[in-house]
């Protein structure tokens, strides 16, 4: 096993940033890499010679994408045979208290009732606040929860959370798990 598979569910596209970078450190460390957005993984994607599973999924009021959770259900056994990791994104993951880390990880054991998949590693990452990229109510309907905790309200412009150094860490750990040697090349799809 030789391949670093990286499968990740996205609305605004900060999950697909995150899931890239993890791809960008494993080919810099040598790594195959396939990055396949859930949505459009092959229904006969090959877990043969993978030697790790990173999913990332971005959490949207409570939820995390359906077609995500449908992969994961899908492909539970491979997640089980082969080391694998989870990553969140989320704005309330930029929050620092308690509350609100208590809060996405309800939000990871609901996702585990609902696939069956417990991953070993989580990671909780910060998203962004792509305030252009809304319509007028999903705009209006961030900027009023933003406002509530204290963050950006100016909706002419986009605000990105995540920290890539954290990002970089996890990728990291990803590859720790990963046999020494490794291949050339990556794949994005």
């Amino acid at each position: 096993m030789t391949r670093l598979l990286i499968v990740y569910g996205t609305e605004e596209g900060q999950t697909a940033k995150i899931a890239t970078r993890i791809g960008e450190v494993a080919r810099g460390k040598g790594y195959s890499v396939d990055v396949y957005n859930a949505k459009n993984a092959p229904r006969s994607l090959s877990f043969d010679d993978v030697a790790a599973v990173v999913v990332g999924a971005s959490l949207h009021a409570g939820r995390y994408e359906g077609y995500l959770r449908n992969w994961v259900k899908a492909h539970r056994a491979d997640l089980e045979r082969v080391p694998s990791f989870f990553y969140s994104v989320s704005l309330t993951s930029s929050l620092s208290t308690p509350e609100s880390q208590a809060q996405v990880e309800r939000c990871v054991d609901q996702f585990v009732r609902e696939t069956g998949w417990k991953p070993p590693t989580v990671a909780y990452l910060a998203g962004a606040l792509p305030y252009t990229r809304y319509n007028v109510v999903k705009r209006f309907v961030m900027r009023m929860i933003a406002k509530s905790v204290g963050g950006p309200t100016d909706t002419s412009r986009d605000y990105e959370f995540t920290d890539w150094d954290a990002v970089t860490h996890f990728a990291e750990e990803v590859l720790a798990a990963m046999p020494t040697s490794a291949p050339r090349g990556v794949l994005l799809c």
